[in-house]
């Protein structure tokens, strides 16, 4: 990854912005179908979300989604008895509806987090009920599974949902949306020497809720695919209580070095850094699954954290938000481990109730640095008698809050205080004639280094337009080659004037270390999403370039 793609720079956050939530109401019933007639979307299309209430025969959602009223539809000249019967028309195939505005197309599980999901293909432009500033259309996926592998799904295991829109620009290929669904898998577990290869099927739909009692039925818009799934090996657990984490930080434990001493907690390597490893950072998320847990709201946990270098076990005393969806419906859960011992309580009941994050707990790892340990306490006793606490197995995470150190005053050296700084020769906001060579030196250090670039402004009086930076900077730009790359001090760098027009010009050195450092984006309802970015820095020098 270069370093010009990493967008997310953390200094640049203001972690307390609430982004605000648009509200979304119906459009006015004329415009709305003026513009859906002039796209070619059917009628029974446009007002499928009106009139599938009042018919019986057709899975109902969960609850109320936004809908004209069928007088207001009426009074269009539009003809609802015939729509109706064109929507309970009977489908002939038995794998594929009407799909000419969506289709699913593959279903598959992640081992990683024992978690379903299938990848739903919109076809059109127009027809999902409103652009992005209305409620739009929910695409729904019921899953059901064959444990026995004998053509019988006899088990349905839940429905994954997600919103789609209008969108003007799609690509010609469609745009393509993800729906998931954590499933308790471990009453299935069996041995490595016995893999357990299953057949999952997936019944899509649009607007409606797909049957939860027949795997063959489908609704008037949607299909379905039967796949052959692998289960993740382990122990059958006779349905005692358990837990199952997923990763930290979005990595899976199972990329995450327990063993070698160099890279403990270090997350693997991967196609970014073929030859380096990750730390983590600022938000850590602890995301999981505690299964046999029962209803929603009578299993017990805590988070603890250990300091390898000395110390002893630590509650996670962080305010926790859980995002708790049943159905198509998100509610918010605030809960505060500090006033009851460091215990939360666990609200998932998968498949009906989970989770959005899979969220165990969110701990701020503040300025902490070093290899850390993580665990999970669970328990189904609410007076948390110490005889019936269970223990996750412990993970280790190698934290990295340090970010780089930068003087931004000008000097004519490398400041030694400094792990990022960049000088020219002679000292910056000289006059240089165009042609001459203006050398400089650099310096960028950090003990998990992931790369520096330059950039140069304004970019508009480089000759030819849009002349790389790499023909008249050498270097441009370098990425961490090795575990052992800590970066640069004191590399020399030239910048050949021939391509710059006569104008004053600024030139930038950024870089980037390799943290994984989490946080949240914050909406004015509360709902939060989380991300990652690294630590960044920056620093800034001027020169001129004359006729």
């Amino acid at each position: 990854m270069g370093i010009q793609e990493k967008l997310d720079i953390l200094p640049q956050i203001d972690e307390q912005f609430q982004v605000p939530v648009i509200d979304k109401p119906l459009p006015p019933i004329e415009q709305y179908y003026k513009v859906y007639k002039s796209a070619g979307v059917e009628d029974h299309r446009t007002f499928f979300s009106s009139i599938i209430p009042n018919i019986p025969e057709v899975a109902k959602l969960q609850a109320p989604e936004p809908a004209y009223d069928l007088e207001a539809v009426s009074k269009l000249g539009i003809k609802i008895a015939d729509l109706t019967k064109l929507i309970l028309s009977p489908i002939f195939d038995n794998n594929k509806a009407n799909v000419n505005y969506e289709e699913m197309t593959c279903v598959g599980l992640n081992t990683n987090t024992d978690t379903l999901g299938a990848v739903i293909r919109i076809k059109k432009s127009s027809g999902f009920s409103g652009n992005m500033c209305t409620a739009g259309s929910k695409e729904h996926v019921a899953f059901w599974a064959d444990w026995n592998n004998d053509g019988t799904f006899d088990e349905y295991l839940g429905t994954a949902s997600v919103i789609v829109h209008d969108i003007n620009n799609i690509p010609k290929d469609g745009l393509y949306y993800n729906v998931a669904l954590p499933v308790d898998l471990t009453k299935r577990l069996r041995s490595c020497e016995t893999p357990n290869i299953i057949r999952i099927r997936g019944v899509m739909s649009w607007q409606t809720l797909p049957s939860t009692t027949d795997p063959n039925a489908l609704n008037y818009y949607g299909n379905r695919i039967d796949v052959r799934v692998q289960v993740r090996p382990g122990q059958a657990d006779g349905g005692k209580l358990g837990i199952n984490l997923f990763d930290v930080n979005g990595v899976a434990i199972s990329n995450i070095d327990q063993v070698a001493i160099s890279t403990r907690g270090l997350a693997y390597a991967g196609a970014s850094f073929p030859n380096a490893a990750y730390p983590f950072g600022g938000l850590i998320k602890l995301s999981g699954m505690l299964t046999n847990s029962g209803a929603s709201g009578t299993t017990f946990y805590k988070i603890q954290f250990l300091d390898t270098s000395s110390g002893t076990w630590q509650d996670v005393m962080d305010k926790q938000k859980f995002q708790i969806i049943e159905g198509s419906v998100q509610t918010l859960h605030d809960q505060d481990p500090s006033t009851t011992g460091g215990w939360l309580t666990y609200l998932p009941a998968v498949p009906a109730k989970a989770e959005k994050l899979s969220l165990l707990a969110f701990w701020d790892s503040g300025s902490r640095n070093g290899l850390y340990k993580l665990r999970v306490l669970f328990t189904k006793d609410p007076l948390f008698n110490p005889v019936n606490i269970n223990y996750s197995s412990e993970v280790f995470i190698y934290l990295d809050n340090t970010g780089f150190t930068v003087n931004g005053a000008p000097s004519a050296t490398l400041d030694p205080a400094s792990t990022l700084d960049v000088i020219i020769a002679g000292g910056d906001c000289k006059f240089y004639k165009k042609g001459d060579i203006i050398s400089g030196q650099l310096k960028v250090q950090d003990k998990y280094f992931s790369g520096w670039s330059f950039s140069l402004q304004p970019a508009a009086h480089i000759v030819p337009l849009g002349t790389p930076l790499s023909t008249f900077i050498a270097p441009a730009s370098r990425n961490v080659v090795s575990l052992a790359d800590n970066g640069d001090n004191g590399t020399a760098f030239t910048i050949n004037t021939q391509y710059l027009q006569s104008c004053g010009y600024t030139i930038r050195l950024s870089a980037t270390d390799r943290s994984l450092v989490g946080y949240k984006i914050v909406f004015l309802d509360g709902s939060y999403i989380y991300n990652l970015t690294s630590h960044y820095a920056e620093k800034y020098l001027g020169f001129a370039v004359l006729p």
